[in-house]
């Protein structure tokens, strides 16, 4: 073998270093490194008026203060490593014309995910004259221990799904840069690249073979009470207050609707009159939902006459909202069903005159169901007929909305009527703009707690959870919304209604998987406190220890394989009702045993007579633990982890009050004695939980001694 064949090779990890010189091998390393480098001295980084040396790159906008950019000074130590890095961020800016604030994103991906890989093992780490160990070090279980890890952490699917492509990128590049620097090359392979698959089809299954469910941030949350009980009232109110009225101007809105194309001819025809005789009749009934127009500044029929359809057609579309509302709400019909509901479809169920049936066609399953729904959704589902504003058999119609080039589509009929003028709204735009514009018209809030506005599938989760919460405004509004002076006849519904059924299944399998994944997570980490958390750190330490104990699949096991199969014993656990796993206001997990007897801290039994609709099984679960009225870790079935941020936020202030930065005005003997009682109990906990960095980059150690 020539020298420098031993010194290629000794720089990609295969030779024993004595067989080289050290001094020649760290020579030819660096020179080959500083080569590479040359090649992108003096070049502009694109989309910037930086130079690649430049130990900022910043984008052309903002000012120095605020602008984005890369900061190479403070990103890595190790020389190597960080022309590796700044080479490979430039390719990829300059490949696919990235802006900074996309490049920055990325390299936080490659901090997070295959760096940790390379500090852990010391790759690349040296000063210019030192021997490096380089990346082909890396091997296979490194790189699917890491996807592992990302995938229990990520906060969703998509999340992992980029950490997987990042990580494929950042390799796809090391390869390539390898060629000209051994010490960059990466030759092990990628998980998907080893089973022939795509990123995005390897991580799917990997998922599926761990049994990892992704936390479902896709899910929709329930409207607020806020929401909820305007929205119901002012809907109810429109339909009963003025279902004759709506009825009446229905079939001339829909008149004008259909000659909207040529109106100054239809408004010749029916006469200047006939207008003024709607305004004047409807001004009165109307005028607090919507002022009427002003016609004294409009001098021409026409436009008098336009303006007055043009109101009525404005209180038809909050009329046709404030059904949609009902409908939702005591169906759980998705905006998919609700749009291919069919006139007449709500039928009187012939034995109980509160009940009604409704046939639906369940476009995700492909099944026709018949819905238990009370008289208010019948009634809004009739208004909705007289309101229409074409003969075709479908219940929602938007006439107008159709000959403004909204995507329609001709539902398709098995056999049987000529349907030819059947027609549905492809989308679900307009129904989720038109609860959107009802709630706004009202001044109804209509935003979920990321600001994003509510739609249709929010309506869903709103009923499904409504039962289960229990809560007295849950109730009132339960019982307002189907009509009844009792509880109990709205569990009827609710109960035999197998899109809430199904909802409330789901929102229970989803709401389980996520508390166990996380208390999974904390145990592996060792962020777990309290009593519970105790013995659940070391419940995970002995399940650890019997799978690695197992000889025929301990040398293959990840820790996240290991963590998610505690994670599904938890799950179970918490399915079973064996462990209760919610969180409590005071932001601990309850992890008592629902069907122990003996008496807790928080309960409260004195109100039991006074809850008898309350359906059982939330009557045991309430009258046994009362979260309301959770007293932390002086409850032994208390756990501390992750999600007690309210008990940091608590310490942190109560930290702050004993260094006086709230102001004299708290310096009572009594707060400070109080403060420091709590700061005494919760203290450790936290620190072990969050880090010592949580308390003490805030605020420094107080005294809390008994002095």
């Amino acid at each position: 073998m020539k020298p420098t064949d031993n010194i290629v090779s000794a720089g990609l990890g295969h030779v024993q270093r004595e067989q080289v010189d050290s001094a020649e091998l760290a020579r030819s390393q660096w020179r080959l490194i500083q080569a590479f480098e040359q090649g992108y001295l003096g070049k502009q980084v694109l989309n910037t008026r930086c130079d690649y040396e430049a130990e900022e790159w910043f984008d052309l906008t903002g000012s120095s203060s605020s602008r984005t950019g890369l900061k190479w000074a403070t990103w890595s130590s190790a020389p190597a490593l960080k022309i590796l890095v700044k080479a490979m961020m430039w390719d990829l800016i300059f490949d696919r014309s990235l802006e900074i604030s996309s490049a920055r994103l990325r390299l936080h991906s490659i901090r997070k995910t295959i760096l940790p890989v390379i500090d852990s093992k010391n790759l690349l780490a040296g000063q210019p004259g030192d021997v490096l160990l380089g990346l082909s070090h890396i091997t296979e279980d490194d790189l699917l221990a890491l996807l592992d890890a990302q995938l229990v952490s990520a906060p969703n699917e998509s999340n992992y799904l980029s950490t997987c492509s990042d990580l494929n990128g950042f390799i796809t590049y090391a390869r390539h840069y390898g060629q000209r620097v051994p010490t960059y090359l990466i030759r092990t392979q990628l998980p998907w690249e080893k089973s022939g698959e795509a990123v995005k089809a390897w991580a799917k299954r990997r998922a599926s073979d761990l049994k990892y469910i992704f936390p479902q941030i896709e899910g929709h949350e329930p409207l607020s009470g806020g929401t909820a009980q305007p929205l119901v009232e002012t809907s109810l109110l429109l339909i009963d207050d003025h279902f004759d009225h709506f009825s009446e101007i229905g079939p001339i809105v829909a008149e004008y609707t259909v000659h909207s194309s040529r109106d100054g001819h239809y408004l010749k025809s029916v006469g200047r009159q006939f207008a003024l005789g709607l305004l004047e009749k409807y001004s009165p009934i109307f005028g607090y939902i919507m002022p009427p127009p002003d016609l004294s500044e409009r001098s021409a029929f026409l436009n008098k006459g336009r303006a007055v359809f043009l109101w009525l057609r404005a209180l038809i579309k909050l009329c046709r909202a404030a059904c949609i509302n009902i409908i939702l709400l005591t169906s759980g019909l998705r905006n998919e069903d609700i749009r291919r509901l069919k006139i007449r479809a709500c039928t009187p169920s012939g034995r109980v005159d509160i009940l009604f049936y409704l046939r639906a066609d369940i476009q995700k399953t492909g099944n026709v169901v018949i819905l238990p729904v009370p008289p208010q959704a019948e009634k809004a589902i009739r208004l909705l007929e007289n309101i229409k504003d074409t003969k075709s058999s479908v219940l929602i119609d938007w006439g107008w909305e159709s000959k403004k080039g909204f995507e329609i589509e001709e539902l398709e009929e098995a056999g049987g009527d000529d349907t030819e003028d059947d027609t549905y709204l492809k989308t679900g735009h307009s129904i989720n703009a038109a609860v959107r514009s009802f709630a706004e018209h009202f001044n109804i809030p209509f935003t979920d707690s990321k600001g994003a506005s509510y739609s249709a599938h929010n309506y869903r989760t709103t009923v499904a959870g409504w039962l289960g919460s229990a809560s007295n405004l849950s109730l009132l509004l339960v019982r307002r919304l189907f009509g009844h002076s009792n509880n109990a006849m709205p569990t009827v519904y609710l109960n035999n209604n197998p899109a809430f059924i199904s909802e409330r299944e789901a929102q229970k399998k989803r709401a389980n998987a996520e508390t166990a994944r996380q208390m999974a997570l904390a145990a592996s980490q060792g962020r777990v406190a309290g009593v519970k958390g105790e013995q659940l750190e070391r419940g995970y330490k002995a399940h650890k220890s019997r799978m690695l104990s197992d000889t025929r699949k301990s040398h293959s096991l990840t820790d996240a394989e290991i963590m998610i199969s505690f994670a599904s014993i938890l799950e179970q656990r918490i399915d079973s009702g064996s462990v209760c796993g919610f969180l409590t206001p005071f932001g601990v997990m309850c992890a008592r045993n629902p069907t122990d007897s003996s008496q807790t801290a928080c309960a409260k039994r004195a109100h039991r007579d006074k809850t008898r609709e309350i359906p059982i099984e939330v009557l045991n679960h309430i009258s046994d633990i009362n979260p309301q009225q959770c007293v932390g870790t002086s409850c032994s079935e208390a756990m501390l982890g992750p999600w007690s941020t309210a008990v940091l936020e608590s310490v942190i202030w109560y930290r702050a009050l004993l260094n006086h930065q709230l102001g004299e005005a708290f310096n009572e003997s009594h707060f400070i004695e109080s403060a420091k009682q709590f700061i005494r109990q919760y203290e450790a906990p936290i620190k072990k939980v969050f880090g010592i960095e949580a308390l003490d980059n805030t605020l420094p150690n107080v005294e809390v001694g008994n002095g």
